[in-house]
């Protein structure tokens, strides 16, 4: 689509109000708000190459500023039924790909952080794993408690290699795991799961056993509250555990107690 509409035409000649119809456009052919947004996104990207990295002088961005079409997609995780079918092909496989798979279930780590993380970051008796600045999306360094399912991995793990999840034939991270993550989601029946619906579930099974979103702030590390806004829909529980705090206090006032 972007050859289509800017092929012929030179960087410095596309216009912000070009830009502009070519991606209302996009949704003007019946394509969903975040496909025309990605196509806004990546030509964003191009130029931003163009202009910090090959050094292309004189031009200015034409899709800065451009407001984005707003998504309503809905956040995928994995419910019980589909952790109930992934957990048994989990267990029974011995390789490092599943590890992995259970590690960012247990700690809702993002794939990057897992992939890199460190011997000498992890702290086993204590139950702690530190997140270098360098390797937090916050650009801070962040840590996260362990839990009995995040050790258990662990304690799987060679010991003999500074990461924990070290590719077997390199003994160095992984670059890519999609054929093989794809393998094991296929054996448990799953379409539609990536690395980032792992983070999802962890903090969908956080919310409906009650925990607050301040508790899943904590432990996914997200920038600010409204990130996490997101599972608010999630915990009907505890919202329901909330308002009979209220019905407790009226009765028993109601009681004279």
């Amino acid at each position: 689509a972007l050859k289509q509409a800017f092929g012929d035409i030179k960087m410095s000649a596309i216009s912000k109000r070009m830009v502009q119809e070519f991606h209302n456009d996009l949704r003007a052919k019946g394509y969903s708000n975040a496909y025309c947004n990605r196509y806004l996104q990546l030509l964003k990207s191009s130029y931003n190459t163009a202009i910090n990295v090959l050094e292309i002088v004189d031009i200015k961005n034409p899709a800065v500023g451009i407001p984005l079409f707003e998504e309503h997609g809905r956040e995928r995780y994995l419910v019980q039924e589909e952790l109930g079918r992934l957990m048994p092909v989990l267990m029974a496989d011995d390789g490092m790909t599943a590890k992995i798979v259970r590690f960012l279930l247990a700690t809702g780590l993002r794939l990057g952080e897992c992939l890199n993380c460190r011997w000498k970051d992890i702290d086993l008796d204590n139950r702690v794993m530190v997140i270098p600045a360098v390797r937090a999306k916050s650009k801070r360094t962040d840590s996260i408690p362990l839990n009995a399912a995040a050790i258990q991995v662990l304690e799987e793990c060679d010991h003999d290699t500074d990461w924990p999840f070290a590719n077997p034939v390199t003994s160095k991270p992984f670059v890519s795991l999609k054929r093989s993550f794809q393998s094991i989601m296929k054996k448990a029946s799953l379409d539609g799961v990536t690395a980032h619906t792992l983070r999802h579930t962890a903090a969908s099974i956080m919310i409906n056993s009650g925990r607050s979103l301040y508790d899943v702030q904590r432990v996914l590390r997200h920038s600010s509250s409204q990130v996490t806004e997101k599972y608010a829909h999630l915990s009907p529980k505890s919202a329901q555990a909330a308002s009979d705090v209220i019905s407790d206090q009226l009765l028993k006032a109601a009681a004279g107690n």
